[in-house]
């Protein structure tokens, strides 16, 4: 038994003799860490490695034309899908003065005539609620 307890008092101390041996004292100050390495310097930026003048140009052309043959084919487009009243009311030459005119008196007195007629009908609803 007392072998036993030797044993085991070696087994505990000897990670302890294997941590003095490293350092010395525990409670001495911690070596110091090695230096971060030196950066390596960054290529430079050439003035003539960047976006141009020309090719700014080029870019907005680019865009310009796009947008341009875009609104061409929405046109085009368009027109094709017209009906045949909407086409004939395009391609006749412009109304007389006069002619105007009196369509847009015909449009005032269709309206006239239609308030008139909610006026009525609201007025006659008004009575027919005072009556009950």
């Amino acid at each position: 038994m007392r072998f036993l307890v030797i044993f085991s008092l070696f087994l505990a101390l000897a990670p302890a003799t294997v941590a003095f041996a490293q350092g010395g004292s525990p409670f001495s100050p911690l070596p110091q860490a090695p230096p971060p390495p030196t950066p390596t310097p960054e290529a430079q930026n050439r003035p003539g490695d960047g976006v141009t003048r020309q090719t700014m140009f080029l870019i907005a052309a680019g865009v310009i034309a796009m947008f341009a043959v875009g609104g061409f084919l929405l046109t085009r487009d368009a027109r094709r899908s017209l009906t045949i009243e909407d086409r004939e009311k395009l391609e006749r030459p412009p109304a007389d003065p006069e002619q105007v005119r009196r369509d847009r008196r015909a449009q005032e007195a269709a309206r006239k005539k239609a308030r008139d007629k909610a006026r009525r009908s609201k007025a006659a609803r008004k009575r027919t609620k005072r009556s009950r």
